[in-house]
């Protein structure tokens, strides 16, 4: 019993593994705190999912946004026109002057596809707000070909 060498190497162990899961908790919150976030989706749940005649575009109805963010906004059109909206044609976002008098130069981006009348298909559209974007709600307008729908972007 008069051998120290034993307990002096478990308590060798114990405070390096202490150090170790102390280390261990402070790179992990490193990371969490530098990553940006996953890139806000909107899920295909609307009032009626797939759109239809009566409900032709399915869109969430808010989005929160930060300055300088790009938000994927997966929509979904029903052709109820009179013709065949060609690929050619892609989805636009414009928005209108704020209740402040501010304007928000939103960027956006999408592809379009072939869309048979009577029928719906998804579309991607990327959002990108500036950074030097001022905060405040915004009332925009999604357009495809004739059919618009508004939503509201809040610019946090």
């Amino acid at each position: 019993m008069k051998n120290k060498r034993g307990l002096q190497l478990s308590m060798n162990m114990i405070v390096t593994v202490i150090l170790a899961l102390i280390f261990l908790g402070v790179a992990i919150s490193f990371i969490y705190k530098f990553m940006p976030g996953p890139i806000p989706t909107v899920p295909n749940k609307c009032d009626i999912f797939p759109p239809n005649a009566e409900s032709s575009v399915c869109v969430n109805e808010n989005y929160e946004i930060g300055r300088g963010k790009t938000v994927q906004l997966d929509v979904s059109f029903y052709n109820n026109e009179d013709a065949d909206i060609l690929a050619t044609v892609i989805p636009t976002i414009t928005c209108s002057v704020n209740i402040d008098g501010n304007t928000l130069a939103l960027a956006s981006s999408s592809s379009g596809q072939n869309l048979p009348i009577g029928e719906a298909k998804d579309y991607l559209v990327l959002a990108k707000v500036p950074k030097e974007s001022i905060r405040g709600k915004y009332v925009c307008n999604l357009q495809l070909s004739h059919t618009v729908k508004s939503f509201i972007i809040e610019v946090k």
